[in-house]
């Protein structure tokens, strides 16, 4: 074999050895699973995420610390998030305390509404409704409650909203209009001239 022919079988035994490592590099990035989930991030922007084989931790967290970076910079530019008056906090917002992996809480039958000698009650609420109130246009909360034909309703600032569900594990960020969260709460409630005050919400 010629000094020429030789070079050329090393030049073509290293092109295949390169593709042979390209083919193993694609073959790897085929991921063999992948999990999907969406979140709700502190801002109340909901982010959809999908993990695959492969992808490590540090990768994850570099990618939502440049979207959290890039949503921080649009909402100071004026953009807004539909159903938020204002941003949320700087700490990311857990999932409500109502439900248990993903599993609805058991519904748990109640009496109808108890009475305090006709000027109020407490009443068992099975679903949070954030919603817009029909004449004001402002955010609402809805409780649907056992026994009661039309839900409890809530209509103040997202931080009076906040304030009212903390003590079932809500914050600002969960307060986004379209969102139905299951619960099993007791909505505390005083009797007005026309509608039901809410007063307070507990654990059930």
């Amino acid at each position: 074999m010629s000094t020429n022919e030789e070079k050329l079988a090393i030049e073509r035994d290293a092109a295949l050895l390169e593709i042979e490592q390209l083919k193993k590099q694609l073959h790897k990035a085929e991921s063999s699973f992948s999990l999907n989930f969406t979140l709700i991030d502190n801002f109340g922007c909901q982010v959809q995420a999908t993990m695959r084989e492969g992808v490590t931790a540090e990768i994850i967290k570099q990618v939502f610390a440049a979207r959290q970076n890039f949503v921080a910079s649009a909402l100071e530019a004026g953009y807004r998030v539909p159903g938020r008056s204002s941003v949320g906090t700087t700490e990311p917002a857990p999932a409500p305390m109502m439900t248990t992996s993903g599993i609805p809480t058991p519904t748990i039958p109640a009496p109808a509404p108890q009475m305090n000698g006709g000027s109020g009650g407490e009443s068992l609420c099975q679903m949070i409704e954030i919603a817009t109130a029909y004449k004001s246009g402002k955010t609402q909360i809805k409780f649907h409650c056992n026994g009661m034909e039309h839900p409890l309703t809530f209509t103040r600032e997202i931080g009076d909203m906040s304030k009212l569900l903390a003590p079932i594990g809500f914050q600002a960020a969960h307060i986004v209009v379209g969102q139905k969260y299951p619960a099993s709460c007791v909505v505390k409630w005083t009797q007005g001239e026309k509608y039901k005050n809410v007063e307070s919400v507990r654990p059930a």
